[in-house]
């Protein structure tokens, strides 16, 4: 919006302000919609959500034993020391071998 003497420029266009005061002109608000706001949720949110509400209805550990045991191991100096051998061992299970 331009202003020349105290006065608006009648070719330019109407100038809005927002909530926070800034002013925004007529040809970047956005139109009333009629029945209120509304969201829509990509597919891949909706996955993500549906992720998220599965893992709050678990326990943060399913296998309490299992952790423990391998807390013992750390402890003890009995996990951890090769880093390697771990892997492999991991790799090895995952495969089944």
């Amino acid at each position: 919006m331009r202003i020349d003497a105290g006065r608006t420029n009648p070719g330019s266009a109407p100038v809005r302000l927002d909530p926070a005061g800034q002013e925004r002109p007529a040809t970047l608000r956005r139109p009333a919609q009629q029945g209120g706001d509304r969201v829509a949720l990509s597919p891949e949110l909706q996955l993500l959500k549906t992720a998220l509400e599965a893992t709050e209805r678990e326990p943060a550990i399913l296998r309490e034993d299992v952790v423990e045991r391998m807390r013992e191991k750390l402890a003890s100096g009995e996990l951890g020391r090769d880093a390697v051998q771990l892997a492999d061992r991991m790799i090895d299970h995952l495969l089944g071998q």
